[in-house]
């Protein structure tokens, strides 16, 4: 099974396809003139939602990189999904039960173009879509607050419960949004934080003269890349958090494995895990050597 394919470069599927080829070419019941050398492959995911990203690439490299313009797309049968698990739920009330559903359609309504597009601007693109009222917090001074106390209603009061904090998830489109809300919900946790620094150097690549005073700590601490935590990551006990990487497969320490803070060393941090299969499970993790994997930046920090 290939989850969230639509968000993968058509490549890698076509990599995969002459890997399983070769591999299985010859065999009793396979053919490498089969498709991924004729095993079964499920490929789920929604092209409504947002599709890969092409660094500095228009629309039509995002669509020529695409599984649907890979000639294995052409050996695909698409398969529909109809039904909404989260609307059938029996332990919500009817008037939740009314609020899912209309959300629930008016996303689909959208994905299939059916929502009037606007324009701020006079003449402008009409490649706006209008929120409706009820699903809109208004801007103002506890926006976020009101954002948060909609999403997790008894945070003071059930902050210790695994089930509770996992249940909800708050997403936001920048990596700033991300961080300040974490800012304004960490303080919502009793006890006192503990805050882990990255380091304040660079690693030159080999036979490259770095000079230090071109890139002082300030500078350093400032940059952000996608996948690599902020300069100063501040936690507290009993507070949830996210991995970043793959770290043990077989103990489902995995990319996105969600856990709790329950003991915080100088250079190792005791969580227990609250999801997947392992849920319950104690693990410490040390200090680790992260390094973007980007090549838009000037220097190449490591944290």
């Amino acid at each position: 099974m290939w989850d969230e394919a639509p968000m993968h470069y058509r490549y890698g599927f076509e990599t995969v396809d002459r890997t399983f080829r070769d591999i299985l070419k010859g065999t009793e019941f396979c053919s490498s003139d089969c498709v991924f050398g004729g095993k079964l492959f499920i490929l789920g995911g929604d092209f409504r939602q947002i599709l890969l990203i092409v660094p500095k690439g228009r629309r039509e490299a995002t669509i020529a990189a695409s599984l649907k313009e890979s000639t294995i797309w052409n050996h695909c049968r698409v398969l529909y999904l109809r039904t909404n698990t989260r609307i059938m739920a029996h332990d919500t009330s009817i008037q939740m039960h009314q609020q899912l559903r209309y959300f629930a359609n008016w996303i689909l309504m959208i994905g299939d173009g059916k929502i009037p597009g606007i324009s701020f601007t006079e003449g402008g693109e009409t490649n706006w879509i209008e929120i409706p009222e009820q699903f809109l917090i208004r801007n103002g001074s506890h926006a976020l607050h009101d954002l948060i106390h909609a999403i997790y209603p008894e945070l003071s009061t059930r902050y210790s419960d695994s089930s509770y904090l996992k249940e909800c998830d708050i997403l936001a489109p920048k990596n700033a949004d991300v961080d300040e809300l974490n800012v304004i919900m960490l303080s919502m946790f009793p006890g006192e934080s503990r805050k882990y620094l990255s380091v304040d150097t660079i690693c030159p690549a080999e036979g490259e003269n770095i000079d230090e005073d071109m890139h002082p700590p300030e500078l350093l601490h400032s940059l952000n890349f996608s996948g690599i935590p902020s300069h100063c990551l501040e936690l507290k006990k009993g507070a949830p958090m996210m991995l970043l990487r793959n770290l043990n497969q077989s103990q489902g320490l995995c990319n996105d494995t969600r856990l709790i803070v329950e003991k915080m060393g100088d250079k190792v941090i005791k969580a227990r895990v609250i999801a997947g299969s392992n849920i319950g499970e104690g693990v410490f993790f040390p200090r680790i050597i992260l390094s973007p994997s980007t090549t838009q930046s000037p220097v190449t920090p490591s944290k």
